[in-house]
């Protein structure tokens, strides 16, 4: 019962709403701790003589006043000089410039609200200057005089109300009262803030020990487990939540056993928590995955989370080797400006999806922003459209196919053939690249399902390329990852050859990050298609890590040089004998050639010194729709360049 009753206790005493009430409250006593420290600082720098001073000025300024007072009665009974009014006017506006600007006058300046009925007296003793200059000059009546004398009996009123304030007891006696107590009252209050603070910072200190044994922990690591963050529930907007996992885990698991990975869990929970400061959480979420919350991150998020990265990498020595263990991480810097606090299970999700983005680009982290987050849900919304497009419901993403003509390099503007791309738009407005359709459709099962359609979708439209115009060139489709399997010979003959395209007109285009997906699998379906009397390219070349590779194990016929060779060759020597290096491999080797990105005059003219045999690019023909296409193919039989038109149709999806 007692044990209860004290948890109980505990419990209320360190609860969230009285913790974040003392903290505000120890917050509050260290701003008035400070303020009262400087007041007191500036009360100290007022010393006796300096009170004297401050009292011979206000002794001065009663003087002057009554001086002023004399003379505006004088000039009553005419037998004063109305110059002198002027004179005692102007003396006494410089005592009250004097109180409010001299060194000297601070003391007076120091107390209660002086400052402010200084300036007020003065402001209204402006307003008089008119009125003194006119009856200085003997420009006025006995009306004017009158009123004059009576806005300068409330004036002389306050002034002595001031000084008399200010002076009582005795030359200093008000002021140095005034201080003594000010003093007086500082040193007091600053006792009372000083164990209010030590009062609060006990506090804390013991609701940090009771949070700290209220948290789950990870029997392996230690470490607060995932169930700390579904009762704990709240991340602030100023938290970086960076969540990290060991790269390559699994590989790791399979090649050293249970125990042994075990073992590198706890090493990892170790360094990682040796990265992070006391006031930071750190959380094993899942084996191998860890979830860092940088408390009141104030860091850019990018050097916060690469410092971690840093820190905790090492090398794990075990069985006579040494392991290098490395983390990929994802971080959601939070949104500062923002009033209330997103879940922690949002925060968890955004680091989550930067570090999927980090896995899938391989790199070391990566920090989620609006941009990325956007990227997703645009993907998510994609991804939907895709299944229900392939389903054949309705759906608001539409696929289709335009032509950019491939001409040869010796006829600029004779069409050899056209590379055909894949377009697609979310809304009929929404413009989708294509590259992002072929990941989303290989990331999500959907890979096959795309290219049995893409291949159809050829199919129909060359069948009026052969049927209609009688082409002897041929077909080049470039593959996505899935179609690459034993069953590809079948769908070619399903789909484009039962459209009326012999195989020996089709050509197969595979980019090197196609072939690195498996390379041993990559090659006996390109024979299977070979026997088939398909030939094969290899496109981007150069783009991947093992393009020579590629060139010696894959019998290919035609190589497709990357648009990022091309650009600026006119401007750089070297880049152009780098191109040409490539074009006489492939000529070697009996390998006609594409070069892509050709943009201007001066390119055209390098690539044919070089002697490439095709080129495509915006200098001479822009993608188009098929109709299009058709319409140049005729105009060019009907110039009598009928001999010219070899068709070399590519087919890409990007």
């Amino acid at each position: 019962m007692v044990s209860w009753a004290r948890s109980t206790l505990f419990h209320r005493l360190f609860s969230h709403r009285i913790t974040f009430s003392v903290f505000v409250l120890t917050c509050f006593l260290l701003i008035v701790t400070a303020a009262n420290y400087m007041e007191a600082k500036d009360r100290k720098d007022v010393t006796l003589s300096g009170i004297r001073l401050a009292s011979w000025s206000l002794t001065q300024l009663r003087d002057e006043a009554r001086s002023f007072d004399r003379q505006l009665v004088l000039m009553s009974t005419r037998l004063a000089k109305p110059e002198m009014l002027y004179v005692r006017y102007d003396i006494l506006w410089s005592r009250f410039d004097y109180l409010l600007t001299s060194t000297e006058s601070y003391a007076v300046r120091s107390v209660n609200d002086n400052v402010t009925r200084i300036e007020s007296l003065f402001s209204q003793f402006k307003t008089l200057d008119a009125v003194v200059s006119r009856v200085s000059n003997g420009e006025y009546d006995e009306r004017s005089l009158q009123l004059l004398k009576a806005d300068w009996r409330a004036l002389h009123k306050d002034i002595n109300a001031l000084v008399i304030e200010n002076m009582v007891g005795g030359e200093t006696g008000n002021l140095t009262e005034q201080f003594d107590k000010d003093l007086e009252q500082l040193a007091e209050m600053r006792t009372v803030l000083l164990i209010l603070l030590a009062a609060g910072f006990v506090y804390f200190v013991f609701a940090i020990l009771y949070l700290r044994r209220q948290f789950r922990k990870d029997p392996l690591t230690g470490l607060a487990n995932r169930h700390y963050l579904e009762k704990k529930g709240s991340v602030s907007e100023q938290d970086l939540v960076i969540v990290c996992e060991i790269r390559d885990f699994q590989q790791v698991q399979t090649e050293h056993g249970g125990a042994e990975a075990d073992q590198l869990i706890a090493l990892c929970a170790k360094k990682l928590s040796e990265c992070i400061s006391s006031l930071d959480t750190l959380i094993h979420l899942s084996y191998g995955v860890f979830v860092i919350v940088k408390r009141d991150c104030r860091k850019a998020p990018e050097y916060v989370t690469s410092e971690v990265i840093a820190c905790s990498s090492f090398d794990w020595e075990i069985a006579n080797t040494s392991v290098p263990i490395r983390f990929v991480a994802g971080a959601d810097p939070g949104e500062p400006d923002e009033e209330v606090s997103r879940p922690w299970q949002i925060r968890h999700q955004n680091a989550l999806r930067a570090l999927n983005h980090s896995l899938l680009n391989d790199h070391n982290f990566c920090i989620i922003d609006n941009e990325l987050l956007s990227k997703f849900d645009f993907r998510a919304e994609v991804l939907g459209e895709l299944v229900r497009f392939f389903r054949g419901e309705p759906t608001k993403i539409s696929l289709s196919l335009v032509y950019q003509p491939i001409v040869q390099i010796d006829k600029q503007k004779t069409v050899a053939g056209a590379e055909v791309l894949l377009r697609a738009k979310l809304d009929n407005e929404t413009f989708v690249p294509p590259n992002v359709i072929v990941d989303i459709c290989e990331r999500h099962g959907l890979g096959s399902k795309f290219g049995a359609w893409l291949f159809q979708k050829v199919g129909n439209e060359a069948s009026q390329l052969f049927s209609v115009l009688r082409f002897q060139g041929f077909l080049s489709l470039n593959l996505n990852p899935s179609l690459i399997n034993e069953s590809l010979p079948e769908i070619l003959k399903d789909t484009i050859v039962a459209a009326g395209v012999e195989p020996g007109h089709i050509c197969l285009e595979i980019t090197e990050d196609n072939a690195s997906l498996d390379f041993d699998r990559t090659i006996p379906v390109i024979e299977q298609c070979r026997a088939m009397g398909v030939s094969i390219a290899l496109d981007d070349f150069g783009t991947g890590y093992s393009s020579l590779e590629y060139l010696q194990h894959l019998r290919i016929d035609k190589l497709k040089v990357d648009r990022s060779f091309v650009n600026e060759i006119e401007n750089s020597p070297a880049r152009s004998q780098f191109l040409k290096g490539i074009l006489d491999i492939a000529h070697q080797m009996g390998v006609s050639t594409v070069v892509e990105g050709i943009e201007n005059q001066q390119q055209w003219d390098i690539v044919a010194e070089h002697r490439a045999s095709f080129v495509q690019g915006y200098f001479a023909y822009k993608p188009m729709e098929l109709a299009d296409f058709l319409s140049i193919l005729v105009d060019q039989l009907i110039t009598g360049d009928a001999k010219a038109v070899k068709s070399n149709v590519s087919v890409f999806p990007g």
